[in-house]
């Protein structure tokens, strides 16, 4: 058809990829403590950063009920030593050999990463978010004052060292400290299908 063919892209934009791409999963968990590494990069194509408060709530609830999240690409190559952004954060990351840049997937990966890490966002608040065990919702901000040690701050349930410290001094009861801990689980187990591309020509990206 004419009109199919004015429609497709042009052979010459597409660069074929030297090696495939290698089919994997991460959990969440292991994302984090990538990003903590300064082993996850966002490439200088990637668009500015656009979500929500509600898009990040979302995600999280998507993640805590086990619902599919989509899959994520990554560009493995080097990167150098340098100050990243993580939601309105900024860390100091080393050179590293083996990093992986984000080809698809940066909105996600930042909401999991700012909002379950322990980080200053300096004023930024898309990224604060808790947790209520009563209610079993996840919801944006920071609990309020009067729910403190009832309502789980999400950078508490990024971390098992975080949680048992918050458990020592909460209010809750046996069962609601239970789906505290559940919900911890859930999120950092959470297995998210993984592309991994290795290539040496950004243009292919």
């Amino acid at each position: 058809e004419p009109w199919n063919r004015q429609r497709m892209p042009k052979p010459d934009l597409f660069k074929p990829l030297t090696r495939r791409p290698s089919a994997a999963t991460v959990t969440v968990r292991e994302l984090l403590q990538k990003v903590e590494a300064g082993e996850i990069r966002i490439p200088r194509f990637q668009r500015p950063l656009r979500w929500t408060k509600d898009q990040v709530v979302s995600l999280l609830d998507s993640v805590w009920r086990g619902y599919p999240v989509g899959s994520l690409l990554f560009w493995k190559r080097p990167a150098p030593e340098e100050t990243i952004q993580v939601g309105g954060a900024h860390l100091k990351s080393p050179e590293v050999n083996d990093a992986w840049w984000v080809v698809d997937g940066q909105q996600r990966t930042t909401a999991l990463a700012a909002s379950l890490l322990e980080l200053d966002h300096a004023g930024d608040d898309r990224w604060l978010a808790y947790f209520d065990p009563e209610s079993q919702q996840f919801k944006s901000g920071a609990p309020e004052l009067t729910r403190k040690g009832r309502d789980v701050p999400l950078s508490v349930l990024g971390d098992l060292r975080r949680l048992g410290r918050w458990l020592r001094d909460c209010a809750l009861s046996e069962d609601l400290m239970t789906v505290v801990e559940d919900a911890q689980q859930r999120l950092l187990d959470y297995s998210i299908p993984t592309y991994i591309v290795y290539t040496e020509d950004e243009q292919a990206l």
